[in-house]
């Protein structure tokens, strides 16, 4: 059997009915409770960001490179599929803050490449806007 007990509780201790003057209240307090413990969340927060880049690093030993097959963790890096798709960086991830499952989230968008490779391929597909800026270029100076 469930037992149920009313208790009257004071009205000063009651939250807000007024909701704009309760988010008032809280918005004061968390400010109070981050100023006064703000060494222990910047330490977390330091340290929490350190777990996710060992994270990856462990996980980087795992994959190797889509072209050249080379499993080196150092000189892997994640070249996007779908441009219009990335998030941001992998690598700037985790030193943002950025959860583990938002970082696999953007990794499942991309291939692995060693940085040779990738450099490679970044450069085979975007050249043909260098070779065209460079065409556009030379019209704006004329010749002497």
């Amino acid at each position: 059997m469930l037992n149920v007990y009313i208790v009257n509780i004071p009205s000063e201790i009651m939250p807000y009915k007024d909701r704009q003057k309760g988010l008032t209240y809280q918005r004061i307090y968390n400010k109070k409770h981050y100023s006064r413990r703000k060494q222990y969340y910047r330490e977390k927060n330091k340290e929490r960001r350190k777990e996710t880049q060992i994270w990856l690093r462990e996980y980087k030993k795992t994959l190797k490179c889509v072209k050249c097959f080379i499993q080196d963790f150092r000189c892997i890096d994640f070249n996007h599929k779908k441009k219009q798709d990335k998030l941001i960086d992998v690598s700037k991830m985790p030193s943002y803050g950025y959860s583990k499952e938002t970082i696999m989230k953007e990794i499942n968008k991309c291939e692995p490449m060693c940085r040779n490779c990738h450099a490679i391929h970044t450069y085979e597909n975007k050249d043909f806007l260098y070779r065209k800026r460079v065409r556009n270029d030379s019209n704006i100076h004329p010749s002497a």
